[in-house]
């Protein structure tokens, strides 16, 4: 189902735990994932989705972040929708 105008369900701050300072227990590995099909009403497999952040990476499916050692304590990541012909159909950060 391809639509003119989805909408990206996200909330204005996403919280995602990892490993602080002086924590007792480490983890070895830690993922955080964003599925589309989760955010985007409604979804369609024909749309070009696309992340622009300095952290994670765009699996196609969903945006996954893994690596937590060096990243800021807050960052943005903006989600933008293209239709057919690369068309901007809608983005949210």
């Amino acid at each position: 189902m391809y639509c003119d105008k989805p909408i990206i369900i996200l909330p204005e701050k996403i919280s995602v735990l990892r490993d602080v300072k002086n924590q007792s227990i480490y983890t070895d590995f830690e993922q955080y994932s964003i599925y589309y099909k989760n955010i985007i009403y409604p979804y369609s497999e024909e749309y070009d989705v696309q992340i622009e952040c300095e952290f994670g990476k765009n699996l196609g499916n969903c945006w996954r972040l893994e690596e937590f050692n060096d990243i800021a304590d807050t960052f943005l990541l903006t989600l933008k929708i293209y239709g057919y012909y690369g068309k901007l159909l809608t983005e949210k950060s």
